[in-house]
This record gives C-alpha cells, structure tokens and sequence, in this order.
C-alpha cells in the first residue's frame, strides 16, 4: 500500500551531494559510496525565481570518483511536493529514474528520491557492479536556487560490550 506521505527515517546520516546553488550548469552532484549503505534518500530542494524547469536524474559508477557513470534504468521510489509553503505533506508519486520540476507548479518544491544498493546495476562500459550513486542536475535557470543532500540509513553493526 502506498503512503499518502514521507517521513525520513530515524540515525540517518545526512551528505551535501549539492549544496545551495544557482540553477544554471550544476551537473552531477557528490557521489556516495553503496559499501556501507543499506537505503538512502535524496532530498531535493527547489526554490524558483525563473520559470526555467530543471531535471533531476540519478546516476551510478563503479567508483565514486565518477568515472564511467551511467544514468540508473530502475525505476525509484519517489516522493514529491509542489508546493511545500502550502502543505507540509510530501505524497508519493509514481516510481521513475528520473524528474522534471516544473517551476510554473509552485515556488518551493521538494522531491525525494529512495535509493536501495540493490538497484544497482551492472557497468556498461566496465562490467564491473556499479556502487556509487548521486544525482545530476540539469540546466535551469541561475535565478532557480536548487540543493541536494542524501541521507544515509547505515546497515547496522553490532554495538560493543563492556565486560567486567
């Protein structure tokens, strides 16, 4: 069954992948490295200040220096709000791997992305297993001012003991 809304989930760790930027030639943002990761969500700011629409895409590589990246096939869960001044519930939308905001639907959007390492796939140029993941940020507007942060639920580990 679908949520009506999203809530982050709890000891997530939070990356800049994008901090605050103008939204003209921003590109790919801070790849995160899928070794450790057991789920993460990207959270996608956009505040509008021109009506120049903007697509966010996801991307994998093998190494998360980028090299031989290649936009995700799989479709992700994804979350998304028009207008975030209006309502603080941000509804589920269907799953894609990529998203247009539309800067005419409202002046704050937000949009989240989920992303499991096992959405993963295999390198095309490589055939090594992709594991590493950002988001790539298409031209805009530089009026546009867009952020991206991902938030990291770590797999878990087991705590020490003291023994006396």
């Amino acid at each position: 069954m679908a949520k009506d809304h999203w809530a982050l989930p709890e000891n997530c760790e939070k990356v800049a992948v994008v901090p605050n930027q103008t939204g003209a030639s921003i590109g790919a943002g801070v790849y995160i490295g899928g070794r450790h990761l057991r789920k993460g969500f990207f959270v996608v700011d956009f505040v509008y200040g021109a009506d120049v629409d903007c697509v966010i895409t996801v991307l994998e590589a093998p190494l998360v220096n980028g090299t031989n990246a290649e936009t995700v096939t799989k479709t992700l869960p994804m979350w998304a709000s028009t207008d975030t001044t209006a309502s603080s519930v941000i509804p589920e939308i269907t799953a894609a791997a990529n998203y247009t905001f539309d800067a005419g639907d409202g002046k704050n959007q937000t949009l989240i992305i989920q992303f499991d390492p096992g959405d993963f796939s295999e390198n095309a140029t490589t055939g090594a297993l992709n594991n590493a993941v950002t988001v790539s940020v298409g031209d805009s507007d530089a009026a546009n001012l867009i952020s991206v942060d991902f938030y990291m639920v770590p797999r878990e580990y087991k705590k020490s003991v003291l023994v006396d």
